[in-house]
């Protein structure tokens, strides 16, 4: 599923990076940011201010559990209005499986990754005076979070 993301994001051009301890056998010249350890929001955070000082003016976090991403699905991210914080619901439209932040208006954004992140992320882009998009499109939905995920009809055939 890494693969397919990376694929994905690499299709819409720019710069993209892999966050975590190894490139999972992806190619070496691609960048890797490393994760202290800390959880995810903590790591995320150090990626955002990372973009912020490389002069980055759109930063999208993608998880990489994403089975049917498509680069279309990438672009919808890109391609909201300058200074909106979007972000893409999961298939219960409670969690968060991608965000698109502009920076540097979002600089001081605090991810709420976990139970209940699409609302803290709501009120988080609020807090920020940043106007909040929904981006809805099944190849950013579906997550597998369960053992069952990996069998659902539409991923099996």
């Amino acid at each position: 599923m890494l693969q397919r993301t990376f694929t994905a994001a690499s299709a819409v051009g720019g710069k993209v990076l892999i966050l975590g301890p190894s490139r999972h056998g992806l190619p070496e010249n691609v960048p890797l940011l490393p994760d202290a350890g800390h959880g995810l929001n903590a790591a995320l955070a150090s990626a955002k201010c990372a973009a912020a000082r490389a002069g980055v003016d759109r930063l999208i976090p993608l998880s990489a559990d994403l089975p049917l991403i498509t680069a279309d699905d990438v672009a919808a991210l890109i391609n909201v209005q300058s200074d909106a914080l979007a972000a893409a619901p999961d298939r219960a439209g409670r969690g968060t499986n991608a965000l698109s932040l502009p920076l540097p208006a979002a600089a001081a954004f605090r991810f709420h990754y976990g139970e209940g992140s699409l609302a803290a992320h709501r009120d988080e882009a609020a807090r920020h005076r940043l106007p909040f998009v929904e981006v809805v499109r099944p190849g950013l939905q579906f997550d597998i979070d369960e053992v069952e995920d990996l069998t659902a009809d539409f991923l099996v055939g």
